[in-house]
C-alpha cells in the first residue's frame, strides 16, 4: 500500500493545465505553417513529435498506486502484469477480448509495465494528432484545445473507454478520407474493448453516411433525440432483463439507475458540455452553414463531417441519460472542440482585428476555468492528484 495519498494540489493543476498548453500551442504553429504554405503538415512534423513525446512520456511514467495516479489505473497494471498467467481473477473477467489481446501481445515484447503504458498513450495521443491534425481549421484558437489534455486525463483512469475513443477518432479519419470500410472495421473493434463504446463507432458510421450530403437539420435532431429516447428505453428494458450470463451484470446496473434518478438529478451536469456547445450551433446554425458552403473540397466535406458528428452527439444524450453511460460525453470530446474552434472564428469575425484577441483571451480564460473546474469534481474520485513523476522517486 502506498505512502502517498491523494490529495488535493495546485501545483499539478498548473501542471495539467500547462500540458494542455504545449498541445493546442503545437496543434497552433502546425496550422500556421500550413496556412503560410498552403501545404498539409506532416503528423511527424517538430511540433507534433514534441507534443507526442512530451504527453506519452508524462503519462507512462507517472506515480501508479493505490489512490495515486487514477483510481483504475492499479488494477490495469496489475491486470498487465498477469495476462499470461494460467489463472486470472474473476475480477477481470469482463474485460473484452481486444483489450485482452492487447494486454497479451504487449506482455509478449516486455514484462515491464511503462513498456505497456508507453504503448498504450502512444495509441491515444497518436489518435489525438491525427484526427486534430485532419479536422482542425488553418485558423486554430488555442483555447478550446486545451481542453484535449482532459480528455487525455481521463486516460489516467479510464483505460478501456478511452482506447476506444482513440479508435473512433481513428475510424472518423477514415471515414473523412472515404475508406468506407476500413473505418467500419475500425468502429466495429470498438466493441471488443469497450462495450457501450458500439453507440458512438457505429451510430456515428450510420448517421455520417446517412447525412453527409447536409440534407440534415436540427428539427431533424429534434425528432431524433426523441426516437433516440424510445431506443434508449427498449434498450433498458433489454438490458435488465438480460441473462447476467450473457453480459456483463453491471451493464443491467447502470440501465437501471435512471428508473430512480431524473435526467435533472445529476446527469445534466454531466452532458452541461454538450447542451452548451448545442445553444451555440443553434444560435449560430445559419453561419456555421454558410461558412461551410464557402469552403472548397476537401475542406467542405471536412467541415461539414464534424457539423454532423455534433448533431449526431447532440441526439444521443436522452440515450447516455436512460442507459446511464456516465462516459458518453468523452466520446465525442474533440469534434466538439473542433466545432467550437469555428464557432470562435465566427464570433471573432464580428470584431476588429484587436478586439479579435482580446475575444481570444477571454475564451482562453474561460476553458482554462472550465478545465480547472472539471478537475476540481473529478480529481478525488479518479485519484487524479498530487501528479508524481516516478524517475524522481528513482533519485531519492
Amino acid at each position: 500500500m502506498s505512502n502517498i495519498y491523494r490529495h488535493w494540489d495546485l501545483k499539478t493543476l498548473m501542471l495539467y493545465i500547462l500540458m494542455g498548453l504545449i498541445g493546442s500551442v503545437c496543434l497552433y504553429f502546425v496550422k500556421k505553417k500550413e496556412k503560410k504554405t498552403g501545404k498539409k503538415q506532416k503528423i511527424t512534423s517538430f511540433p507534433y513529435l514534441f507534443w507526442f513525446f512530451t504527453w506519452v512520456i508524462f503519462a507512462a511514467y507517472r506515480y501508479i498506486d493505490y489512490n495515486i495516479g487514477g483510481t483504475d489505473a492499479i488494477v490495469y497494471v496489475k491486470y498487465f502484469s498477469i495476462c499470461l498467467d494460467s489463472y486470472i481473477p474473476s475480477y477481470y473477467q469482463h474485460y473484452d477480448v481486444l483489450y485482452r489481446v492487447l494486454n497479451i501481445l504487449i506482455r509478449f515484447i516486455s514484462n515491464d509495465v511503462h513498456v505497456y503504458l508507453i504503448a498504450f498513450y502512444s495509441i491515444l495521443v497518436f489518435s489525438y494528432i491525427l484526427f486534430l491534425n485532419d479536422f482542425s481549421d488553418k485558423n486554430v484558437n488555442i483555447a478550446p484545445y486545451i481542453l484535449t489534455f482532459y480528455l487525455y486525463l481521463r486516460g489516467f483512469n479510464t483505460f478501456r473507454s478511452n482506447l476506444a475513443i482513440s479508435l473512433i477518432l481513428i475510424g472518423i479519419v477514415l471515414l473523412g478520407r472515404n475508406k468506407k470500410k476500413l473505418s467500419l472495421v475500425v468502429m466495429l473493434s470498438t466493441f471488443f474493448i469497450q462495450k457501450a463504446a458500439i453507440l458512438y463507432s457505429l451510430g456515428v458510421y450510420i448517421f455520417v453516411l446517412l447525412f453527409k450530403k447536409g440534407k440534415i437539420k436540427i428539427k431533424h435532431c429534434i425528432v431524433l433525440a426523441f426516437v433516440g429516447f424510445f431506443i434508449g428505453k427498449y434498450a433498458q428494458s433489454f438490458l435488465i432483463n438480460l441473462d447476467k450470463s450473457i453480459l456483463n451484470g453491471a451493464y443491467s446496473a447502470y440501465a437501471r439507475k435512471s428508473l430512480i434518478s431524473s435526467f435533472f438529478d445529476n446527469f445534466w451536469k454531466i452532458c452541461f458540455e454538450q447542451l452548451i456547445l448545442l445553444v451555440f450551433v443553434v444560435l449560430y446554425n445559419t453561419k456555421i452553414r454558410e461558412n461551410n458552403d464557402l469552403c472548397d473540397e476537401p475542406a467542405k466535406s471536412i467541415k461539414q463531417l464534424i457539423y454532423i458528428i455534433c448533431l449526431f452527439d447532440f441526439v444521443t444524450i436522452p440515450i447516455t441519460y436512460i442507459l446511464s453511460i456516465w462516459r458518453g460525453y468523452e466520446f465525442l470530446y474533440l469534434p466538439r472542440l473542433v466545432m467550437w474552434n469555428e464557432i470562435i472564428n465566427i464570433i471573432g469575425c464580428r470584431f476588429d482585428k484587436f478586439s479579435r484577441k482580446i475575444v481570444a483571451m477571454i475564451f482562453t480564460v474561460v476553458f482554462v476555468a472550465w478545465m480547472s473546474f472539471r478537475i476540481y469534481n473529478t480529481w478525488e474520485a479518479s485519484s487524479l492528484m498530487p501528479y508524481i513523476f516516478e524517475p524522481f522517486m528513482w533519485l531519492k
